[in-house]
C-alpha cells in the first residue's frame, strides 16, 4: 500500500514541476528564435516569472519567481535571488517579463491562458530581415496575437514539404 502512495505522490511532484518549467518557458509575449537569430543574451531573456504564492516562495525557493534571473546567473544563491531579480530589471528593461497577480490562481489561470493561446510559433507577417528568424505563439482559437496569413505559395511548399494539404480545409 506505501508504494502505492509513494507512486502517487511522485505523480503529483513531477506533475507540478512539469506545470511549473511549462510556465517559465511559454507566455504569449515570449518570443522564440531560429537557430540564425539566437543568442545566449535573447534565450535567456525568452523566460517569464510567474508567482506561486506561498508554495513557490517557501517549498521551490522562489525558483518560480526568480526565473528570469536564474536564466542569466545561475550560481546566485536562492535568498539573493529576489534581490537580484530586482536588480536586472532595470538593465532588461521592457524585455523583463513576469506574470505575478493572483499567487497561485494567477499561477493556474496562466496555465490555462498559454495551454489555450500557444499552440505553435510562426514569424510575424511582414517580419524583415533579423525579424524573420524571431517566431511567436499562435493558436486556433483566435486569442492573443493574430496568426499571420499565409499565402498560397507558402501553402502549396509547407504541403509538398509534409505530404499534406495545408489550408481552411485541414483545420
Amino acid at each position: 500500500m506505501s508504494i502505492i502512495v509513494k507512486a502517487g505522490e511522485n505523480c503529483k511532484l513531477t506533475s507540478e514541476l512539469v506545470a511549473i518549467t511549462y510556465l517559465q518557458h511559454t507566455d504569449p509575449s515570449l518570443p522564440h528564435y531560429k537557430p540564425e537569430t539566437w543568442t545566449f543574451a535573447r534565450g535567456a531573456a525568452a523566460t517569464i516569472d510567474r508567482e506561486f504564492g506561498f508554495v513557490g516562495r517557501h517549498l521551490f525557493h522562489g525558483i518560480i519567481e526568480t526565473h528570469v534571473l536564474h536564466h542569466y546567473v545561475s550560481t546566485i544563491p536562492f535568498y539573493h535571488a529576489d534581490e537580484a531579480t530586482e536588480a536586472i530589471k532595470p538593465v532588461m528593461g521592457k524585455h523583463y517579463r513576469s506574470d505575478v497577480e493572483n499567487g497561485s490562481w494567477g499561477f493556474i489561470r496562466s496555465l490555462w491562458r498559454s495551454a489555450r493561446w500557444c499552440q505553435w510559433v510562426e514569424p510575424s507577417e511582414g517580419a524583415r530581415g533579423e525579424g524573420k528568424g524571431v517566431v511567436f505563439y499562435r493558436n486556433r482559437n483566435g486569442l492573443g496575437t493574430a496568426p499571420s496569413k499565409l499565402t498560397d505559395r507558402y501553402k502549396e511548399e509547407v504541403g509538398a514539404k509534409r505530404g499534406m494539404i495545408v489550408g481552411d480545409e485541414s483545420d
